[in-house]
């Protein structure tokens, strides 16, 4: 059974968090067309151990779906994206806030060429806070967010080694994803900003350092970041 078969989406993800979403969708027949940096790629295409060329972590992550190597700021490429991106129902995106918003292919620019066009933006910390526009992976949210602390049980804090941080945004995005395609009626950002998403995880020893009741034994991210970032984030902000 393909529930999402004859819908289209378009990614320009890299690394975990945002082809493992896509990859969830073209499980269930989405036609997923990945826009890839010409040259090297993604860099998670070099992770791991490869056969024939193609790195094992790379095609777990893009299983079910279609690539082209193009490159978003050059002028020439920018009609015929455009006239590809028109024939999609989902835009997904990893890349730090307002970093596509400078190539032109930001939520305000796609939604010019493509009032329908579902946009879901996986970052971080989010669009807006002290830390949104830092570099992020999985071993930061799970230190900012308790997650390690608990796994530390007491002790030193230990990180789940499967990118736990990035399954959970990866989930919750998809769903996102999907649910606004299927009720929305108008064009809509959908943030899934890593950290808020990992706070929706239920492990009480996290929650409750973010409240503040513990001190995380976390070196150079204190949970103060993760309390301003989501007080200064509200909810639906893109």
């Amino acid at each position: 059974m393909e529930p999402l078969r004859g819908i289209r989406i378009i990614e320009v993800t890299t690394n975990a968090s945002g082809p493992l979403a896509t990859g969830i969708l073209a499980d269930q027949g989405a036609d997923v067309i990945r826009l890839e940096t010409i040259g090297a790629g993604d860099p998670a295409r070099h992770v791991g151990g490869s056969r024939a060329g193609v790195g094992a972590y790379h095609a777990q992550m893009n299983r079910n779906k279609r690539s082209m190597s193009v490159d978003l700021k050059n002028p020439l490429l920018r009609e015929p994206l455009l006239r590809l991106i028109r024939t999609a129902d989902v835009f997904v995106q990893n890349s730090r806030p307002c970093a596509l918003d400078r190539s032109g292919f930001g939520f305000e620019d796609l939604h010019k060429v493509h009032p329908a066009l579902i946009y879901v933006s996986i970052s971080g910390f989010g669009a807006t806070g002290p830390a949104a526009h830092q570099r992020v992976y999985d071993p930061v949210i799970q230190a900012v967010s308790g997650f390690a602390a608990a796994q530390g049980a007491g002790g030193d804090p230990q990180l789940v080694r499967t990118i736990a941080s990035d399954k959970v945004a990866a989930l919750t995005a998809s769903q996102a994803a999907t649910i606004q395609r299927t009720t929305a009626w108008m064009p809509i950002s959908v943030p899934s900003p890593m950290l808020r998403c990992h706070f929706g995880a239920p492990v009480p020893q996290s929650r409750t350092t973010s409240c503040g009741a513990l001190e995380p034994r976390i070196q150079q991210a204190p949970s103060a970041v993760a309390r301003v970032t989501l007080a200064e984030e509200p909810s639906g902000s893109g």
